[in-house]
């Protein structure tokens, strides 16, 4: 029974699939309006607040990262430093 539905499936597939010649494989081209009418959604005071923004958060990062460097730094060679008594 097995080996007669694999047949099948294998005549299914095997047939020629009849593909319609009409089709155009472009992209439809109302969905992209051309250069000339795309316009720029950002202003120049958005790109500056972004580039303001980004500038800030590496400032406060590199902040967070050498302070908190310097603070084990600073713990760490005063810990060192100190002489061990019995």
């Amino acid at each position: 029974m097995e080996a007669e539905d694999n047949t099948k499936l294998r005549r299914r597939h095997s047939e020629p699939v009849d593909i319609p010649q009409n089709l155009d494989p472009s992209p439809p081209t109302a969905l992209i309006p051309p250069p000339s009418q795309v316009r720029m959604w950002r202003e120049p005071k958005y790109d500056e607040l972004v580039r303001l923004k980004n500038t800030l958060a590496t400032v406060l990062a590199l902040t967070i990262i050498f302070g908190v460097g310097g603070s084990l730094w600073y713990l760490l060679s005063s810990t060192i430093s100190m002489p061990i008594t019995p």
